[in-house]
């Protein structure tokens, strides 16, 4: 249950960062060429192409499954006069979008890009102007315009607010906006939020994940500019980690201070998981003390558990075995158990012997004979003969036989014959394995 909430919430911030990571080193390299050729078309926007001659380029060697125009393209002057595009860009362009296979279309899209002189972009700029979307995939928009928004973020922003309202527009300012934020992230804002209505939010998106790497506070800020959805919801959780990982206390005390009840509890809930990372004592006070009792409570409990689990098992226990009966003790005990059972099955099941008969035991014991039964039938079925409760004792029984009964029906058969089970039982599951 945790697992999948806090999967789904930290989606879209991993995404988010690794794609920074990822153009950030390919920026690298497009930006040394560029000091190495003077970066003398820098500022330009694609309206002068007809006065830039291109440079013969550092290009790389023809590689493995490099076509011969990708090759030539950084090897190869363009006209002198620089009125028309170099017709290997063309070529090279061509010869991508043919690929049929997506994951090799976009590694050699992406090595193009990268080798690129920074003229031979803006030409790719001409080209993708001359036939929009129809010749070539919207997806060298955002590649080529972030390759320019790292030199001249203020000329790419222009550019990107002339395109024609829809889809590629919207692509292309949150590359902008991305590409600006990491450069001054004071000066993004501005930008961003002068846009118009329609391209405003991707902005607005794109600029608070970026702040979310070096100024959650930030990030969290902008957030809070936008209507409220999924995404902002994705937003807040992504920034609210990345700053409950730098500081837990300062952002646990921001968190609480937010009006809206549900957007607390959501921010609260993600400084408490993060924190049991570090401090999983601290991340229970603020889970127990500060979040009511709900589905946001259950989840940072849980989440809480499976790291302390990991470090200290029994202080996690004995914790989780002060919490009254009820649906957060249950999903706490049942996690871990689990992971406790993972890590050690031995001093689990010490544990286990220790503790005394009622409710709380049985659940954990059921915990344990779910995690185990798969590779030692016969050890957990003399775990379940010692649930106090019948029916639960029962049930467990059952359902272990009825498993043993598909991996070694000769031992399962043996063992039913004799177990502390109602003779209906016993027929039923010798019956179901009959038919």
């Amino acid at each position: 249950m945790m697992e999948a909430s806090a999967a789904v919430s930290g989606i879209r911030c991993r995404r988010w960062l690794n794609q920074m990571k990822h153009w950030r080193s390919i920026l690298v390299g497009v930006l040394l060429v560029g000091v190495l050729a003077g970066w003398f078309v820098a500022g330009r926007a694609p309206d002068d192409f007809g006065t830039i001659t291109l440079l013969p380029s550092l290009g790389a060697p023809h590689a493995p499954g490099q076509t011969a125009a990708e090759s030539s393209l950084t090897q190869n002057p363009a006209l002198p006069d620089g009125t028309h595009p170099h017709p290997s860009i063309a070529s090279a362009m061509d010869a991508i979008e043919a690929e049929e296979e997506a994951t090799v279309r976009v590694d050699r899209m992406d090595a193009l890009v990268g080798r690129m002189a920074p003229a031979e972009g803006l030409q790719a700029f001409r080209l993708l102007e001359e036939k929009p979307l129809v010749r070539w995939s919207g997806e060298w928009v955002s590649r080529l315009v972030r390759r320019w928004a790292e030199s001249d973020p203020s000329g790419a922003g222009d550019w990107a607010t002339r395109m024609p309202p829809g889809p590629a527009r919207q692509q292309a300012v949150r590359e902008v906006a991305i590409a600006w934020a990491d450069r001054a992230l004071s000066e993004s804002v501005a930008w961003v939020r002068q846009l118009p209505e329609e391209d405003r939010a991707g902005g607005l998106l794109a600029v608070a994940y970026e702040a979310a790497r070096q100024a959650p506070l930030e990030a969290l800020k902008l957030a809070l500019e936008l209507a409220p959805d999924k995404e902002r919801e994705e937003l807040i959780a992504c920034s609210i980690r990345q700053w409950a990982a730098l500081s837990p206390q300062a952002a646990a005390d921001w968190a609480g201070r937010i009006e809206d009840p549900a957007l607390r509890e959501q921010a609260l809930m993600g400084i408490a998981i993060t924190w049991g990372e570090s401090d999983p004592r601290a991340a229970a006070e603020l889970a127990l003390d500060r979040l009511p009792a709900g589905r946001a409570q259950e989840d940072a409990v849980v989440g809480i558990v499976q790291h302390w689990a990991q470090r200290e098992p029994e202080r996690a226990a004995a914790w989780v075995a002060e919490f009254p009966a009820g649906s957060l003790r249950d999903a706490a005990m049942d996690n871990l158990v689990k992971l406790w059972a993972d890590q050690d099955a031995n001093d689990a099941a010490k544990w286990l012997n220790r503790l005394g008969a009622g409710p709380g035991r049985d659940l954990a014991l059921e915990s344990f004979i779910d995690k185990i039964a798969p590779s030692f039938p016969e050890t957990a079925v003399r775990w379940a003969e010692s649930i106090g409760d019948d029916a639960r004792r029962l049930y467990q029984l059952e359902r272990v036989g009825e498993d043993w009964l598909q991996s070694d029906s000769p031992a399962a058969q043996a063992w039913i014959a004799q177990a502390p089970l109602p003779e209906a039982a016993k027929i039923r599951l010798l019956g179901a394995r009959a038919n």
